[in-house]
């Protein structure tokens, strides 16, 4: 009764809206969910992926919108200046899109109800959907099954696209100061683009196992499965080694926290907990410097990109809003002890390096210093000065800049 109840008053506030925009198209998103929970908190992701989605098709064209909880589903009501059908038409083609269009029903009205042109089918068999439901051919539990299935392979894959196409524009990112990009090598003798290139197209399986695993050393197997990877994709020269560890930390626990509706609080203690499980006692039992990272550690006390990920990745969940990528390549290059300038140069250029950036950044940073911005970095490149770790953190905030409003819940 209370469904049936809250089913009848959305569309008493669909009838109300019409009425006080009855030239206009109305258009109402909620979840297509079978049970008697019409929220579960698992999907509950897809709703906001959606709202992201319509946004950006109609932009300029959605006059208002907003949102509303109901026990038969949450939903979002859209007021758009276009014509009904068109409206229709992109929906339809949104629905159909992908399998994760099935979770979703995106109901199009003007003055009346829009009605599909092509039945949907069922979710498991080819019969029609409204076949199946009167005749109860399937089991709730076997259809919120393949939901649920449905579910977590969309938002793989598409945590997966992100990740890949972050780490594709840092390449592209320039002038960058002395990193490798598409212009150039920057201030590198031994790698290129290309090998970039090569060593995302390697990573790319190892990324989707991440966000398929949650047990810390599965996670660090699947890591060095990885490192191995990278190395026969560019013929032993390290272009990921940084990102690969913080992607197996960050990727699991932002894909869980979505999922199961976290805080940003949440996510950092999280993070933090799966960092500790994965570092473990490292620094305590550190006698012989293996790497770069683990002599800047004994010289310097800086533990690079295992510092950031025992911190909870701080740096990167604090981080401002950017107008520009180059502005946040700068936040990092201010903000950490990159060890890979370290590594490449000094603990002293580190420090200047830092101070030098932290001006800029005090002076409006790239938009209002183009000219200082390109004169440094064509500087940096020359003396041998790569931000590696901050290029890695790059990736990693463009990732939680995407998925951020996935861990918030925030109808704006």
């Amino acid at each position: 009764m209370d469904i049936l109840s809250a089913r009848e008053a959305r569309s008493h506030h669909i009838q109300r809206v019409m009425t006080a925009f009855p030239n206009k198209t109305c258009v109402v998103l909620k979840l297509n969910m079978v049970g008697p929970d019409k929220n579960p908190k698992a999907f509950q992701w897809i709703i906001t992926y959606y709202h992201i989605q319509l946004q950006t098709q109609f932009n300029s064209h959605i006059i208002r919108h907003s949102y509303h909880e109901s026990v038969d589903g949450n939903y979002f009501l859209y007021i758009v200046k276009r014509d009904p059908k068109l409206v229709k038409d992109h929906m339809v083609a949104l629905e159909d899109d992908s399998a994760l269009g099935r979770l979703i029903d995106i109901d199009v009205y003007h003055q009346h109800p829009l009605t599909r042109k092509r039945p949907r089918q069922c979710i498991i068999c080819d019969d029609l959907a409204h076949h199946c439901v009167r005749s109860q051919a399937h089991s709730v539990e076997d259809v919120r099954s393949i939901m649920t299935s449905i579910m977590h392979n969309a938002l793989t894959a598409y945590m997966t696209h992100i990740t890949i196409e972050s780490m594709i524009e840092e390449v592209n990112l320039y002038p960058c100061f002395g990193l490798v990009s598409n212009k150039d090598a920057g201030c590198h003798k031994d790698m290129n683009s290309d090998t970039f290139l090569a060593s995302i197209r390697a990573l790319k399986p190892f990324i989707k196992a991440y966000l398929e695993e949650d047990d810390s050393k599965k996670l660090k197997a699947i890591g060095l499965n990885a490192e191995k990877a990278m190395f026969e994709a560019t013929e032993g020269i390290n272009t990921h080694k940084g990102l690969i560890f913080l992607l197996g930390i960050f990727l699991p626990v932002l894909k869980q926290a979505i999922v199961s509706g976290h805080s940003i609080a949440h996510f950092h203690n999280n993070l933090t907990t799966l960092a500790n499980s994965i570092v473990g006692d490292y620094y305590n039992n550190l006698k012989l410097p293996q790497t770069a990272g683990d002599r800047s550690y004994i010289d310097y006390q800086t533990k690079g990109v295992r510092g950031i990920a025992l911190d909870g990745f701080d740096v990167v969940l604090n981080q401002p809003p950017f107008n520009t990528d180059y502005d946040r390549l700068l936040y990092f290059m201010a903000n950490i002890d990159d060890t890979t300038i370290i590594h490449k140069t000094s603990y002293e250029t580190l420090k200047r390096v830092k101070k030098e950036i932290k001006a800029l950044i005090e002076q409006g940073g790239y938009p209002h210093n183009h000219a200082r911005y390109n004169a440094l970095s064509n500087t940096y490149k020359k003396a041998g000065i790569s931000p590696g770790g901050s290029a890695d953190l790059w990736v990693i905030s463009r990732l939680f800049e995407t998925f951020k409003p996935y861990l918030k819940r925030e109808h704006i």
